[in-house]
């Protein structure tokens, strides 16, 4: 799952997305805008699968208050659904998919775009992407790019879970490289107090690392392509920092309180470790 903004909101589907939502939008004009792109889209590429888009106005809650959104599917082939023809009381025709009562339907509905109420726009992300087909946080580009012309951007969330990951690579490498222990303690406490903040820049994650892992973790910002500032997920980090995971030899695992840490572990160098005992904190 990814975020993605448009890139051009005034482009042919981020228009057609804005004209649906609004208080009187067309859904049915707006709809075939979207399935005349994805089809033009196809026929150029041969290397994407053939299906249908299904456009679907809904409910959801933002700030506790209820707002249209936009749920954009797409729907690879498959004898689990069957499309049938049919006119509406004012005469005009449209096709109906079913569900074959015989045939489980799983594992069809392979893309999916949620877009948020686009007036007024919102300032962190447009829309959230599912993709079923790609591992992980990937997005077909084909889906993303070239058919709904977004930029894929990261949320406070997925920016709150790589500082946090930088942090404790850090600590990692300070271990490894032998570190005295006030070193390692003095590190500890200034990440702690970072992570507690609102919000953080990138000059600070590599600022309070010591020297002899700077470099390192200079490249890490970098790689993980975060923002100048970072605003930090709480309710994240409240579940990730109760508790400290070290992953050791032979598939062991040991979980301790966060607070509790100190008391209850003792991380030796590696030159005094024994086979079992290499522990890695994640």
């Amino acid at each position: 799952m990814r975020v993605a903004q448009f890139t051009d909101p005034a482009a042919p589907v981020a228009a057609a997305c804005t004209a649906i939502l609004a208080p009187k939008g067309n859904l049915v004009q707006g709809s075939q805008t979207l399935a005349e792109g994805l089809y033009g889209l196809m026929t150029r590429n041969a290397s994407i699968a053939r299906g249908d888009l299904a456009v679907c106005r809904y409910s959801a809650l933002e700030d506790g208050k209820p707002v249209s959104q936009l749920a954009l599917l797409k729907i690879d082939p498959s004898e689990a659904f069957s499309q049938t023809t049919r006119t509406d009381e004012q005469g005009k025709r449209y096709v109906a998919v079913e569900v074959e009562a015989e045939v489980l339907p799983a594992g069809e509905l392979q893309k999916c775009a949620l877009v948020r109420q686009l007036e007024p726009r919102p300032t962190d992300y447009d829309m959230v992407l599912l993709d079923r087909q790609l591992d992980g946080e990937n997005v077909a580009r084909f889906f993303s790019r070239d058919f709904l012309g977004t930029d894929l951007v990261i949320d406070s969330r997925q920016a709150t879970k790589k500082v946090y990951k930088i942090l404790t690579d850090a600590e990692n490498r300070l271990r490894s490289t032998l570190q005295p222990d006030a070193i390692v303690t003095s590190y500890q406490q200034q990440a702690r107090t970072l992570l507690a903040s609102p919000s953080v820049t990138w000059e600070q994650l590599v600022l309070i690392v010591p020297a002899a892992v700077r470099q390192e973790v200079s490249d890490s910002v970098q790689a993980a392509q975060l923002p100048d500032r970072i605003e930090l997920d709480g309710s994240y980090l409240a579940k990730t920092t109760k508790t400290v995971t070290y992953e050791g030899d032979f598939d062991l695992t040991l979980v301790v309180p966060a607070d509790r840490f100190d008391d209850l572990i003792k991380v030796f160098p590696p030159s005094q470790r024994t086979r079992g005992s290499n522990f890695t904190k994640s």
